[in-house]
């Protein structure tokens, strides 16, 4: 018996579901109970699920057991999907932009549950999420990019050319500090490795061509699909051959940054060099030579100015 059986049969059996949720949830940490959440996807009916989705994010934080009630909802909304309720899918899209990014993976899982049965269906609802803001975008991306989607040709190719698209459309963004796109760059950036992996001889001339890009954002994503264990089980050649240009690259940086490193430390003693040779010259010369004092003698009448008279101790009122 699985575990995800042995919750469904635990299940069945409670009234409350909420206080067993909430105390397996596993959250605070860094993973929740995904089989339990997989119970409740499978044992919940759409009442229920809508109620759990209520548990937003002032009400159920990231890292928080609440939070864990919200994901359960959000699964299961794909189990639904799944057997046909298509108006979920529109919840679903909304919830591809929580802040929170368990219920932003729990979007991706659920509707990984409808291309397990319908593939052609969750391609042609990710076709327009693709042209979507950053983070559905991001959710068509890892929604398809699941292994066990992966196995006939004709849809493989249509994966590889929706994220041929997103891919492009990187470029063309102007604002790329926000944490949206960061989401969709790191999302890009392991995607693809899957999608190449399951169909290598259509997908690496596409990685090649984005490998030959001058965007460094898109060379980042490359490069971390490079780094993909699965892409070296494909073929280790192919891959050493496209990352031997990163790394002559980072070793040229490294020079570059050797030299300018030098160059500094060099000025640096130069300069303390010269001040040291001042300072020891001013230590053993002589002091400079003080300007002789100047003698002042008072003289009388106009050529003495205004000031007081010596010899009456008055201030000179003198008019002309």
């Amino acid at each position: 018996m699985t575990k995800v059986e042995s919750y469904r049969i635990t299940l069945r059996a409670l009234q409350d579901w909420d206080s067993f949720l909430l105390q397996e949830s596993g959250l605070p940490g860094p993973r929740g109970n995904i089989q339990l959440a997989r119970a409740v996807a499978d044992e919940g009916n759409a009442s229920y699920f809508q109620y759990l989705l209520t548990y937003d994010a002032d009400t159920a934080p990231t890292n928080t057991p609440p939070e864990f009630l919200a994901f359960c909802g959000v699964l299961g909304l794909g189990r639904l999907l799944a057997e046909g309720q298509a108006e979920v899918m529109t919840t679903l899209r909304r919830h591809a932009s929580d802040p929170r990014w368990r219920i932003r993976e729990a979007v991706a899982m659920a509707l990984q549950r409808l291309g397990a049965g319908d593939m052609e269906a969750l391609l042609g609802a990710m076709a327009g999420w693709s042209t979507g803001n950053l983070l559905e975008k991001r959710a068509a991306a890892a929604a398809l990019c699941e292994p066990s989607l992966l196995s006939h040709e004709p849809q493989g190719r249509r994966v590889l050319r929706l994220l041929d698209e997103i891919t492009a459309s990187v470029t063309e963004m102007d604002d790329r500090k926000s944490p949206e796109f960061k989401t969709l760059h790191k999302g890009l950036g392991y995607c693809w490795s899957v999608a190449v992996a399951a169909f290598p001889e259509e997908g690496k001339p596409l990685m090649e061509k984005w490998l030959a890009s001058t965007d460094r954002d898109v060379l980042w994503i490359m490069r971390e699909n490079l780094k993909k264990k699965r892409l070296l089980r494909m073929d280790a050649a192919w891959v050493e051959q496209q990352a031997k240009p990163f790394r002559h690259s980072r070793n040229r940086t490294r020079i570059t940054q050797m030299h300018a490193d030098f160059f500094r430390f060099s000025v640096f003693l130069s300069a303390k060099s010269a001040f040291s040779d001042s300072a020891e010259k001013s230590a053993f010369s002589p002091p400079p030579a003080l300007p002789a004092r100047r003698t002042l003698t008072w003289l009388p009448g106009r050529a003495a100015g205004i000031g007081a008279n010596p010899t009456t101790n008055q201030e000179n009122t003198a008019s002309e």
